[in-house]
C-alpha cells in the first residue's frame, strides 16, 4: 500500500534513480496512533514495516524518523540508519486519545532539515486536538518544503485523502484513499 505512493509513477514507488540515489534521503513518517485507528493499526504496522523492507532493498543511503501522535507526539525512531530499523509493532504506538494531526505534522517537519526528504503521513480522522499549529500553518510549512524537493505523500483510512492532502497543499497525485477496515 505505501510503496504505491512514494516517489514517481516511473521508477515505482523507490526513490528518483541515479543522481538522487547517491544522496542521503531522510524518510520522516508521521503515524497516526489515535483511539480511532485501533480497528487498522494491525493493519497500518503492517503497511509501515512492508515499506521499510522494500525501502531497505534501495542502494541509497537513508535515515528513518517515525513520529506516532494522538494529542501526544512520541518520536518512536529518531534518524536511525534504515538498514537498523526494527519492525514495529502495535504494542509500539498502541492507539489511544485524540487526533493533534496539525501539531504532528508542524513539529515532525520543524525538526528536519534536510533538503532530501520523503515524508509520509498516514492518518484515519481529522484534526481535533491541535494546540501548536493550524491548518493555514502546516499548508505553509508543507508549500515551503514541496519547493526546496521535499517528496511528502499523504494516506487517509476512511476519509477522503485527496480533500484531506489538497488541504494541505499536498498533490493529488500523491494522495491515497483506503477503506477503513481490518483489510486496509
Amino acid at each position: 500500500m505505501l510503496k504505491s505512493t512514494l516517489g514517481s509513477s516511473q521508477n515505482d514507488g523507490k526513490f528518483n534513480e541515479g543522481e538522487e540515489m547517491k544522496k542521503k534521503v531522510e524518510i520522516l513518517c508521521v503515524l497516526d496512533r489515535s483511539g480511532s485507528m485501533s480497528s487498522i493499526m494491525e493493519e497500518a504496522v503492517s503497511a509501515f514495516n512492508g515499506f521499510v523492507e522494500q525501502q531497505k532493498t534501495l542502494p541509497a543511503k537513508a535515515n528513518l524518523t517515525l513520529v506516532a501522535f494522538d494529542h501526544e507526539y512520541t518520536v518512536v525512531y529518531d534518524k536511525v540508519k534504515l538498514a537498523e530499523v526494527q519492525p514495529l509493532k502495535v504494542s509500539d504506538v498502541p492507539p489511544r486519545g485524540m487526533t493533534a494531526l496539525n501539531d504532528a505534522i508542524g513539529r515532525a517537519m520543524a525538526n528536519v532539515t534536510s533538503k532530501n526528504v520523503v515524508m509520509l503521513i498516514q492518518t484515519d480522522g481529522h484534526e481535533n486536538a491541535s494546540k501548536e499549529y493550524t491548518s493555514e500553518a502546516v499548508k505553509k510549512l508543507i508549500e515551503e518544503k514541496k519547493a526546496i524537493g521535499w517528496d511528502i505523500s499523504f494516506i487517509g483510512a476512511g476519509i477522503d485523502a485527496f480533500a484531506s492532502g489538497s488541504a494541505y497543499g499536498i498533490l493529488r497525485d500523491k494522495c491515497l484513499s483506503v477503506g477503513k477496515n481490518e483489510k486496509g
